[in-house]
C-alpha cells in the first residue's frame, strides 16, 4: 500500500520548491521524526540547479540521502558546500552555522578525536546566545543539543552530558511539543542511569522504552536503542534480574552484544549482574560514536 501525500509529496510533485525550501526551514527535523520517508522522497525530485543555489538544501538532502542508507556516511562533498556558503555569508544564520559545527562534531566523533569534537560543543552555547535570531532554531535545537550531549558522553561521562540532554528537552517544549519530545526523556533517563541514578532515570523514562517499534535505519531506530539502553539498566539499578532479560540492547541478527544476563545459580538471583553491568558504558560509546543526526 502507498503512503498518503505529504505536504511534502505535493510540493516536490506540483515543482513549488519555495515551499519546500519552507517546509525545510521550519520543520526539517520534525518531519525527520514523524515520516522521514516523505522528506526523502521530496528531496529526492529536487533538481540539481535549486539545490546549488541553496547550500542549506543540498545539506538538507545529505542528511536524508543518509537516512535512507541507514544512517551509514553523509555527503562530505555537500557538506563543505554547505560549510563554504555559510562562511561566505555576512550575517549567517544561527542554525546554519549550528548546522557546521554539528557536521564537523560526526565527522571528528567518526575517528574517535572526542576531545577535538567536545572543544566544539563547547561553543554551541556562546553559539546560541550570540544569534540575533530565532529563525528555525524551534525546529534545530532539540537535535543539536542531543548530538552536544552525546558529545560529552563520549568525551567526558554522563554527568557533563546530563545538562545537554536536559537542554535539548527544555527546547522540545519551547514551541509546542517537538515530535522529539519523547525520545529525549530516554537520554536524560540514560544520563542519569548511567550515572547510577536510577530513582531520577525511571523519573524521565518514557513507558514505551525497552521496545523497538522502529524499522531497522529508520530516522528513529537510533533514538529507541537510547530507551533500550535506559530501561535494561534501571532495571539492573533495581537489581530486577527479569527485566533485564526482557530487554534487548541488540537485535536478534546483530553481531553486536546482547543483553543476556548469565543464569543466576540458586541462591544467588542476580549473578552475573556485575559482569553484564561492566560493560555498559562501552555499549554505549558504541551506540553514540559516528552517529549521523537527527
Amino acid at each position: 500500500m502507498n503512503s498518503p501525500e505529504t505536504d511534502w509529496d505535493v510540493a516536490a510533485r506540483e515543482g513549488r520548491w519555495d515551499d519546500v525550501g519552507r517546509l525545510i526551514d521550519g520543520a526539517f527535523f520534525a518531519t525527520f521524526v514523524e515520516d522521514a520517508e516523505s522528506v526523502h522522497r521530496a528531496l529526492s525530485q529536487a533538481p540539481a540547479s535549486w539545490l546549488n543555489a541553496n547550500p542549506r538544501y543540498l545539506n538538507a538532502r545529505a542528511l536524508a540521502d543518509a537516512v535512507a542508507r541507514g544512517f551509514r556516511i553523509v555527503d562530505d562533498e555537500a557538506g563543505k558546500i554547505f560549510a563554504n556558503w555559510v562562511a561566505s555569508q555576512e550575517s549567517p544564520a544561527t542554525r546554519d552555522i549550528l548546522g557546521v559545527k554539528t557536521s564537523r562534531m560526526r565527522s571528528l566523533l567518526a575517528i574517535g578525536r572526542f576531545a577535538e569534537a567536545e572543544a566544539i560543543g563547547d561553543t554551541i552555547l556562546s553559539t546560541i546566545d550570540a544569534g540575533e535570531e530565532l529563525d528555525g532554531l524551534h525546529d534545530v535545537l532539540p537535535p543539536v543539543f542531543i548530538f552536544t550531549g552525546s558529545t560529552k558522553l563520549l568525551a567526558r561521562g554522563p554527568d557533563e552530558a546530563i545538562p545537554y540532554f536536559e537542554e535539548a528537552h527544555r527546547w522540545s517544549l519551547g514551541w509546542g511539543v517537538h515530535p522529539l519530545e519523547p525520545y529525549v526523556r530516554n537520554y536524560v533517563a540514560l544520563g542519569h542511569a548511567l550515572s547510577f541514578n536510577y530513582r531520577r532515570a525511571a523519573a524521565n523514562i518514557t513507558d514505551w522504552a525497552g521496545t523497538r517499534r522502529a524499522d531497522v535505519g529508520s530516522a528513529t531506530y537510533h533514538h529507541e536503542t537510547v530507551g533500550i539502553l535506559a530501561r535494561a539498566l534501571i532495571a539492573l539499578g533495581a537489581l530486577d534480574e527479569q527485566a533485564v532479560r526482557r530487554t534487548r540492547l541488540a537485535d536478534d541478527d546483530s553481531d553486536g552484544p546482547r543483553s543476556r544476563v548469565p543464569p543466576s545459580p540458586p541462591g544467588h538471583p542476580v549473578a552475573g549482574t556485575t559482569e553484564w553491568a561492566s560493560g555498559h558504558v562501552p555499549l554505549a560509546h558504541r551506540h553514540f560514536r559516528g552517529k549521523s543526526w537527527p
